[in-house]
This record gives C-alpha cells, structure tokens and sequence, in this order.
C-alpha cells in the first residue's frame, strides 16, 4: 500500500513538474520547429500553436506571442542577410564571367585581326609576283626595311626588274 501510494505521489508530482516547466520549453520547442519547418508545414504547426495560445492565460498569451515575435524577426532577419549574401555571391560570378567572355572576345578579335592581316599580305604578294610574272621581272618585297621606310605593316615596296 505505501509503495502505491509513493508511486502515485511521485506520478502526481511528476505530472505538476512538467506542467509547470513545459509551456515555457514546449513553446520554445514550437517556434524553432515553426521557423525550420517547410511552408505547408509551418501552416499546420502555427494553427497548433494557435490553438495552445487559446488555452494560456493573458500572461502566458503575451509572453508566448512577444517569444514569437522576437524569434521570427531574428528568424527573417537571418533569412533576408543570407539571401543578400547569396545575390551578393551571384553577382560577383556573373561580373567574372562577364569580364572573361569581354577578355576572350578581345583575343578572339585580335587573333582575327591578325588572320586577315596574313592573309591580305599574302594577297599582296601573289598580285606582285603575277604582275612580276605576267611583265617578265620578279619582285622584290623590302619587308625588313617597312617601318624605316615609313611604311606600315601592310604596304610593300615592289621592284621590277626585267631578265
């Protein structure tokens, strides 16, 4: 009889401690589920919360909500910074690749540039060697002597000789 009688008395006490310490661990426990949790989840735990506020007195109503508040401005607050940061990331990527693809053009132009300077060259030196060729000479191009001669690079001094 005395050990149920200690049993019930522990089971009581118990069920006191746990009511009294739970609103406070319960709610806290609520609102990071509430905060980690998935949007149609979060519907679903908010109506429960809800519906716990009702059962609070005035007291535990306040203290309850202004945890929340407190919590989900932190909370939003945490979301807003880390997507600032990830835009702040994205826009960083975007500039590098911008300036590669802008540095990869120029070469590209560059590398054209030089094709056709190539290939306009060689043009010119088929046309003398034809014209050479057609008058019975042949052409004599000064290539090494261009810039001192105040040609540029794309003119070419041409001696006909006749054999």
């Amino acid at each position: 009889m005395k050990t149920g009688t200690v049993l019930t008395a522990l089971a009581v006490g118990g069920i006191l401690t746990l009511g009294v310490a739970s609103p406070t661990n319960n709610i806290d426990a609520q609102i990071e589920a509430i905060k980690k949790a998935e949007p149609n989840k979060r519907v679903q735990l908010m109506n429960r919360f809800k519906q716990q506020l009702m059962q609070m007195n005035a007291e535990q109503r306040e203290e309850a909500l202004s945890k929340m508040r407190n919590e989900m401005q932190d909370h939003q607050e945490h979301m807003q910074n880390q997507a600032q940061l990830q835009n702040h990331r994205e826009m960083e990527m975007e500039h590098k690749n911008t300036s590669y693809m802008q540095e990869h053009a120029t070469e590209m132009e560059s590398h054209m540039q030089n094709e056709n300077d190539m290939i306009q060259n060689n043009h010119q030196n088929q046309f003398g060697n034809e014209a050479a060729h057609e008058m019975g000479g042949r052409v004599e191009t000064n290539d090494g002597m261009q810039n001192m001669n105040g040609m540029n690079g794309n003119e070419r001094e041409f001696k006909m000789e006749k054999h």
